[in-house]
């Protein structure tokens, strides 16, 4: 279901202008930027430097990007694994608590775990 919403809402939203730079359609890449963030902001292509190094799973290792990739992974499991603890020990928890699975409280865990996902993003 969220799937099918997230889709909804990206009817009529633009391309990415670097993706579009990067298929060879400067030109309508620029009018996305002209558009949406006015006339004052010009929209380069990579340098030499990052276009030799494009693609490949190895590029997320390199010097300049690796700081980054270990934040993301960092991020990544910070997340997931308090998701999977949570839902390893979620039926015993609410066994023990007086829960059964279907009176809401699963819900209710759930929305809690969407917003700290959206609020850690």
């Amino acid at each position: 279901m969220p799937a099918l919403l997230v889709l909804i809402l990206r009817i009529g939203s633009p391309k990415s202008p670097r993706w579009l730079l990067g298929q060879d359609r400067a030109d309508e890449a620029n009018r996305i930027v002209r558009c949406y963030f006015g006339p004052n902001v010009v929209l380069e292509a990579d340098s030499g430097e990052h276009a030799a190094h494009a693609g490949g799973f190895a590029c997320l290792f390199r010097p300049d990007l690796i700081r980054r990739t270990v934040f993301n992974c960092a991020f990544f499991v910070c997340l997931v694994i308090p998701y999977f603890a949570i839902y390893t020990f979620l039926p015993g928890i609410l066994k023990a608590i007086n829960l059964s699975e279907g009176s809401g409280a699963d819900l209710l865990l759930n929305a809690f775990l969407v917003l700290g996902a959206l609020l850690g993003i």
